[in-house]
């Protein structure tokens, strides 16, 4: 929770709570890492689970379940711990996350990226979509939020 508060420190959006970290661990183990330095300690952390396309999840809420015709990776959140950066420390959490949701399956990736995030997240692939009336969902996420995928083959 540490990591995320100091991600998200200037994000137009609150941070999430425990609850909701701990729905998605529940729901998508193999999916949701974290990366820690040789002392334990955490340094990153990546969330992600089976989900519909084009219909993020809401902020704040917990899913309770998977949607049986689940059809998309969505990358719900990923974030490094300032003393971390430049390590290449998301790096290493995406492609193990990546590997498990193409062997589960899944043929499409998802997320919404926040603040300047964008840029990154197009070097790995993904590309803007609009939601049409979905869009709305996005605002709680704040100024510039944009919903991104990708194929993962």
């Amino acid at each position: 929770m540490a990591i995320q508060a100091e991600a998200y420190a200037a994000a137009d959006f609150a941070p999430e709570q425990p609850a909701v970290f701990h729905d998605r661990m529940a729901l998508a183990p193999a999916l949701c890492l974290v990366a820690c330095d040789a002392a334990g300690a955490v340094l990153g952390y990546l969330l992600s689970h089976p989900w519909l396309e084009a219909a993020p999840p809401a902020l704040h809420s917990a899913l309770g379940r998977l949607p049986a015709a689940a059809n998309c990776w969505y990358l719900h959140d990923c974030a490094v711990a300032s003393r971390a950066h430049g390590q290449g420390m998301a790096a290493a959490l995406y492609a193990p996350a990546l590997a498990q949701a193409r062997a589960q399956g899944l043929v499409r990736g998802a997320l919404v990226a926040v603040g300047d995030a964008a840029g990154y997240w197009e070097r790995l692939g993904y590309r803007a979509r609009a939601l049409g009336a979905g869009q709305t969902k996005l605002a709680a996420y704040g100024a510039g939020a944009r919903y991104m995928v990708r194929a993962l083959d």
